[in-house]
Parts: structure tokens; sequence; C-alpha cells
């Protein structure tokens, strides 16, 4: 998928991947999604993981630059608290 769509832009797109892969013989491949979550608001965070799982995500990449390992370890902090982990 090209990086940073809406979830909604997510079912088109990844229909039009499945039928592909099926007229090709292969199996669905999985919808994986990169962008950005806004991890100082984990609610938010886990609507927008919520909606992209409905629009048929099956994985979905946060991407942020980091400083050090020390800034890394704080944001993957922040990321599983946002996914309710």
């Amino acid at each position: 998928m090209p990086m940073g769509l809406a979830p909604e832009q997510i079912p088109p797109l990844a229909a039009e991947l499945r039928a592909r892969a099926k007229e090709a013989g292969l199996d669905a491949p999985p919808i994986a999604v990169l962008t950005t979550l806004p991890l100082d608001d984990g609610a938010v965070a886990r609507d927008r993981l919520a909606r992209y799982a409905e629009a048929g995500a099956s994985r979905l990449i946060h991407g942020a630059r980091y400083a050090d390992a020390a800034a890394f370890r704080a944001m993957l902090d922040r990321l599983v608290a946002a996914a309710g982990g």
C-alpha cells in the first residue's frame, strides 16, 4: 500500500491486490499500512488502529524518527500503550 493512506482508502486497494493475487493463483497477501499514529493520545491511536483493521489491514507499521536507543524505547513504550498492550 502507498504510505500515509487513510483507513477509508484501504478497501478498494486491498480488494484489487487480493483479486490480482487470486488471478495469479496466489494466496491472499497481507495488507500492510505504513503510517504514523498519534501516540500522545492513546484513545485516538487505538481508534485509528481499529479503523485500519476494519478496512482490511492485517499489519500496521508505525513510521517515526528517533535520536537514539532511549528515544526509540520511549516511542516503543508509547506505541505499546496506545495499542492497549
